[in-house]
């Protein structure tokens, strides 16, 4: 009996250092993946810092370019304003020169009615 006992002992304890050796396998590759975990989660943190830089710098140039489309906006108003103001001023010279001929017209006819009494 006290050789059964043994030998139970004995596999026990070889199957206990199976076991440590299982374990110590495992802790091994625990620490393998969370190594790799952690070097990947670097990567994706230096992706992500660049992807925010990019999305930053591409928001400043959207808004830079907008406040340019703005200004071009303000100056075509202007430019249009000044289109209708130079319009107007055409307008009111064709006016003139209207009366211009008409009173040219009628001071040569004035004349002729004068040269004739």
């Amino acid at each position: 009996k006290l050789e059964e006992c043994k030998e139970a002992l004995a596999e026990e304890k070889d199957s206990s250092e199976s076991l440590r050796r299982q374990v110590a396998a495992l802790k091994q590759e625990l620490c393998d993946c969370a190594t790799e975990a952690s070097t990947k989660l670097k990567e994706c943190q230096k992706e992500f810092e660049a992807y925010d830089a990019d999305k930053s710098r591409m928001m400043e140039e959207a808004r830079s370019q907008q406040l340019q489309l703005q200004s071009q906006s303000d100056q075509i108003l202007a430019l249009q304003r000044q289109v209708t103001e130079a319009k107007e001023v055409q307008a009111k010279m064709q006016d003139y020169e209207a009366i211009k001929a008409k009173v040219t017209r009628c001071s040569t006819e004035a004349l002729q009615v004068r040269e004739e009494n």
